[in-house]
């Protein structure tokens, strides 16, 4: 079986979905020696995804309106007999026969934020004629299952719940000294609570910058400081000026983009990982917290509690008094600190990237 895949989103920097590509390729090469692929990219794919017998890059350098129409044509020269899509809408031309559809989440159609109407009407074109071309479509989660079947009215016998897996790197660290020198290299403080993802109105870093506050101003304890590492967004102004109206510059720290290769070694250091996100489709950097042994604090909306089952603490992420509550049990409480890292670590040994590739690869098959 010839397999094409779009692998735009592995090349530079990883969030969420071009890590996800990432981890299912590399899971893919590790696993399939028989079926051919074929990844189409813009650019060269990194060192360890380098092409082998089976597995060969396409560079189609064209922009995303017409990206797809050209693939297309080189499929067509491949001889592919099945597209997957992981990480965006965007099908080949003429709803290529064959195609296979990764749905992360669908929070562009839940109004659970304001957005901008262009990007969310564009998103609503592509991904209406991806789910009526596609002859399967994968959903990272029940819950994104259901979204798919109430928006959309999709029959449920055509999505699979494929859950994400998670990276080995991400594991209980026994070296301080590494731990340190990683902290040092950032410029990072010993004792955190932490922060992980992209920085926009979904992820609610707003009203975790506020239960910080509350916390900081209200426990003697509080020398902990909170570190919030991503990338800017879209919209996340308001999170600097929140930083700027309760006077915390000295107290939250910034790290923008941090190597996925060194977030092992902060989670690792971390007092608590703090996720009060409003929606997520699968909530990857939960499963990478728990697999590393860091106590972990994350809503208890949408997807999170699939991933987190009875290992995390949850909170109403709309309610600022109750993440700040948590975050104090947990400050404060060394022996439920130490509960909730084996409770993770035993939790996230039920992911991983080779499940998540080999259950794919019959989905692919299947078509």
């Amino acid at each position: 079986m010839k397999i094409g895949i779009d692998a735009r989103t592995i090349v530079g920097k990883r969030a969420g979905k071009g890590q996800y590509t990432y981890n299912l390729v590399k899971a893919l090469i590790e696993a399939d020696s028989k079926n051919q692929y074929f990844l189409y990219c813009s650019r060269s794919l990194p060192e360890d995804l380098k092409p082998s017998e089976n597995f060969q890059q396409r560079i189609i350098r064209k922009p995303s309106l017409f990206w797809h129409i050209v693939t297309f044509v080189q499929l067509k020269k491949d001889k592919v007999d099945v597209f997957l899509a992981p990480t965006s809408y965007i099908i080949p031309a003429l709803g290529y026969r064959k195609s296979v559809v990764v749905v992360h989440d669908l929070f562009s159609f839940l109004g659970l934020v304001s957005r901008q109407k262009k990007a969310t009407i564009t998103e609503r074109l592509a991904a209406r004629r991806a789910f009526r071309y596609a002859r399967k479509i994968i959903a990272i989660s029940q819950n994104t299952k259901d979204d798919l079947m109430r928006l959309f009215n999709i029959n449920p016998k055509k999505i699979s719940v494929i859950y994400n897996g998670v990276d080995k790197q991400f594991i209980p660290i026994q070296n301080k000294s590494e731990i340190d020198r990683v902290l040092k290299q950032y410029k990072l403080p010993d004792k955190f609570f932490l922060f992980v993802s992209t920085l926009e109105p979904r992820k609610n870093v707003v009203r975790l910058i506020r239960a910080y506050y509350q916390l900081s101003t209200s426990n003697q304890q509080a020398t902990t400081k909170l570190v919030i590492v991503g990338q800017r967004g879209w919209s996340y102004q308001k999170i600097f000026d929140t930083v700027d109206e309760l006077n915390l510059k000295e107290k939250v720290i910034f790290a923008d983009y941090i190597e996925n290769e060194d977030l092992p070694y902060l989670y690792n250091a971390a007092l608590a990982f703090v996720l009060p996100s409003l929606y997520e489709g699968f909530g990857l950097p939960v499963l990478e917290a728990m697999a590393c042994q860091c106590p972990m604090i994350t809503s208890n909306v949408s997807s999170l509690p699939e991933v987190g089952g009875k290992a995390v603490l949850y909170v109403d992420p709309y309610r600022v008094d109750e993440i700040a509550k948590v975050m104090k049990k947990v400050l404060v409480n060394q022996d439920l600190r130490k509960e909730l890292q084996q409770k993770g670590l035993e939790r996230a040994k039920k992911f991983s990237w080779e499940k998540t590739a080999r259950e794919t690869l019959k989905v692919l098959k299947q078509i």
